[in-house]
């Protein structure tokens, strides 16, 4: 019987850097190795299992983690292997040697690697490749590459080339075994670890998701409409007939990460864990796996524990899930919002409960019928901003009992902690923000001889601005809209936007004033046309500009790492209704509420203070006038350090250099040091100028909560398309306006 909800467990531990894991509902649960997460500035490219040790290799180094004491050790890469990965040797003809990993496995009892080595630029023959079996070596607290012997994939197959690129591998019976692609063709690659030629196994038609070990053959996985499976002898040259596996009912076809266990295959059917075995039929459900799986890799370690993961992060869950205990908080859609699942891992770490979640899509109708389906929902002030309006006005959300989320909500920007707060008492908490307004191209303004201060920021002067422009433009003004009637439409959208901000402000109290209808005359008067065809000009080839256009109605702004240096860029261009009224600063994002009728309310509260505490620092900054502190990632100090690196090592072979090679370490250090240079603009978590443009703007500051009417489209279609008039068209936007705030009463 299908359930009425989808039911996930999530993750209940996070490992930290170089420390042991506290106490877990179960122990062995951990998600490590997330970038930008715990200490962790690298990314998990690959993985290998060596007992109960995690192998990870990473841009920077490997990394090792013990899954039974919770405990990973760090090992950058030494300089030599370091200057390999960035093509800093070269040959005897000048040119430059790459070496990037191909396939990482273990291998009796140690990390191995096939290493593609090529060579580029230069003088003579170029694009010469060698695939080397290497062992991951670990000495003086740094890891490298110890060389065991060379791959010669000729003789494969003509469509297989020197490039081969294992995206799956085992190792079965001294034999390395891997799927890559050929021309379309998926193809098993056997190569025997003792140095003999390897072989192709042609898969044919077949989309394989992921490949495991089974009773000492290959078992393959593939992604359809439904999720298969079958079983390539490891002496044989043919698949056997393809099985059906079960899936959980949100997967869709997406099974990956197999891996046998016991008379079972464990495996992620979407994000829930399950295992299945093909003898009985029997299928169950172990748990939940909140993290992207960047590859098709997985593997369980003597102690029980199932490893994948990727970029996103490296997930283990253990099998054996005897212990389980605890409160379980439930979460409606922990999806929603780029913090939420920071926030449950760690809120899971610190307070050794379970949380689950549910997909409860009518949230009012949930509150109006008392239910307990969740204690906490996370709603997006996009697509829920309708029912947010009602929760907040109505006081649905249960009153948060926090001291500390009192004073974090209430010293938000005013328009913000009104909306939030009740009798000293916040009803939800925001997380996640941003903003989003129309945006100026750094290079258009540099290519008209401009800067942003010449550009107005009221939507009448600056429609005018933009028609003035026109006679003389050399550049594209506007995007590309498809017609007239089109740019129309996105110039009205974005005023009533505008105005529909001002009327959450109270600043005015209906859609019949002045202030609108000036901005209104103005997309009136706009040559439409004209702006389309200038744009047409560029789109269709006839003239050629190297930068964007010059307005775009929709630009990412806000507090950021933007530094409006790149002639690709755009400047944030916070826009007013009129002169009169502030320049707005819509936040858009998520906002958290506790379920009034939750039978875990302090738990819930803990939650809420956690999510907080996890929110992004530029996210804080934008609902907060008190921060002010520009921040520079994490990948500054590494990233030119290796450039300064680079620079000291390129002066030195120039010394010494003649001939050709002489120009060519030139135009090396040339562009390092250029390269050097712009790193001064990259690398923000908030910036200086993206701070200052949004406290610039922060008069207008106000909590975007959207209306979902998508009813306006069709009324402003009518008005742009020349079926009513200004009078009419204003008439039915403030009919609709009072027959919403009737029904919100």
């Amino acid at each position: 019987m299908k359930r009425m909800r989808r039911m996930i467990c999530w993750m209940t531990a996070l490992a930290l850097l170089l420390t042991a894991v506290p106490a877990l509902a179960v122990q062995g649960d951990a998600i490590i190795a997330r970038n930008g997460q715990d200490g962790f500035d690298d990314y998990a490219m690959r993985l290998c299992v060596i007992g109960d040790e995690v192998w990870i290799e990473g841009r920077n180094g490997a990394y090792v983690y013990n899954a039974a004491s919770g405990e990973m050790a760090a090992y950058p890469w030494d300089d030599a292997t370091l200057a390999a990965m960035k093509g800093e040797n070269r040959d005897e003809n000048g040119a430059q040697k790459f070496t990037y990993t191909t396939a990482w496995f273990a291998y009796q009892d140690a990390a191995y690697a096939l290493l593609l080595t090529y060579s580029y630029g230069g003088e003579g023959e170029t694009g010469d490749y060698q695939t080397a079996l290497a062992r991951v070596r670990i000495q003086d607290g740094r890891a490298s590459f110890e060389e065991s012997g060379t791959v010669d994939w000729q003789g494969l197959s003509d469509e297989l080339d020197d490039t081969v690129n294992l995206s799956d591998v085992v190792v079965v019976n001294d034999t390395l075994c891997g799927v890559a692609q050929s021309m379309g063709n998926e193809v098993v690659i056997f190569l025997p670890l003792n140095g003999s030629a390897p072989r192709a196994v042609y898969l044919g038609d077949v989309w394989p998701s992921g490949m495991t070990i089974w009773n000492g053959d290959i078992l393959v996985v593939q992604n359809m409409d439904t999720a298969q499976y079958a079983v390539l002898p490891f002496d044989g040259d043919a698949l056997g007939a393809w099985q059906d596996m079960p899936e959980n009912e949100d997967a869709q076809g997406r099974v990956y990460g197999v891996v046998q266990y016991g008379d079972e295959m464990v495996y992620l059917s979407g994000n829930t864990l399950m295992a299945f075995n093909p003898e009985t039929g029997a299928a169950r459900d172990i748990a939940n796996i909140p993290v992207d799986n960047g590859s098709t890799s997985a593997f369980v370690t003597e102690s029980g524990i199932y490893v994948t993961g990727g970029f996103s992060g490296v997930a283990l869950r253990a099998l054996n899930r005897e212990g389980e205990s605890g409160e379980t908080l439930t979460v409606n859609d922990p999806d929603n919002g780029g913090e939420a699942q920071n926030a449950i891992i760690r809120f899971m770490n610190e307070q050794g409960a379970e949380v689950a979640a549910v997909q409860q899509d009518d949230v009012l109708t949930a509150l109006l019928t008392k239910s307990t389906a969740f204690d906490v929902a996370l709603l997006s002030t996009h697509y829920n901003g309708s029912d947010l309006r009602a929760i907040l006005s109505r006081g649905w959300a249960r009153p948060i009992e926090s001291e500390a989320l009192a004073e974090y909500v209430s010293g938000m920007y005013p328009a913000v902690s009104n909306a939030l707060m009740r009798d000293g008492q916040a009803l939800g908490v925001p997380f996640s923000v941003d903003v989003t307004v129309p945006g100026v191209s750094v290079g258009a303004l540099k290519a008209m001889g401009l800067t942003i201060d010449d550009v107005p920021t009221s939507w009448p002067e600056l429609i005018d601005w933009l028609n003035g422009l026109i006679p003389t433009a050399t550049i594209p003004l506007v995007d590309e809209y498809g017609s007239a009637e089109g740019l129309r439409e996105m110039f009205v959208r974005a005023i009533l936007e505008t105005c529909r901000l001002e009327l959450d402000a109270g600043t005015v109290s209906g859609y019949d004033t002045e202030e609108l209808r000036a901005a209104l005359a103005a997309v009136e008067r706009l040559d439409a046309e004209g702006l389309c065809e200038l744009t047409a000009r560029f789109v269709d080839g006839e003239e050629d500009v190297a930068v964007n256009p010059l307005f775009t109605a929709y630009a990412l702004a806000g507090v950021n790492g933007m530094t409006y240096q790149d002639y690709y860029t755009e400047i944030p261009l916070y826009v007013s209704l009129s002169s009169d009224l502030p320049k707005r600063a819509p936040l858009n994002g998520y906002v958290a509420i506790i379920n009034p009728y939750s039978e875990h309310i302090e738990l819930a509260t803990r939650f809420l203070e956690t999510l907080a505490e996890t929110d992004g620092l530029a996210s804080r900054t934008m609902l907060r006038p008190d921060l002010n502190e520009t921040v520079r990632s994490a990948d500054y100090e590494r990233n030119t350090s290796e450039y300064d690196d680079k620079i000291a090592r390129l002066e030195e072979e120039l010394k010494t250099a003649e001939g050709d090679a002489k120009d060519v370490i030139e135009q090396d250090l040339a562009n390092a040091r250029q390269t050097r240079a712009d790193m001064e603009n990259w690398y923000w978590i908030v910036s200086a100028q993206s701070l200052e443009r949004y406290r610039d703007s922060d008069a207008g500051v106000v909590l975007d909560l959207e209306t979902g009417d998508y009813s306006f489209y069709e009324v402003i279609d009518q008005y742009c398309g020349g079926q009513i008039n200004m009078d009419d068209f204003i008439a039915v936007l403030q009919k609709k306006l009072e027959m919403r705030r009737m029904e919100e009463q």
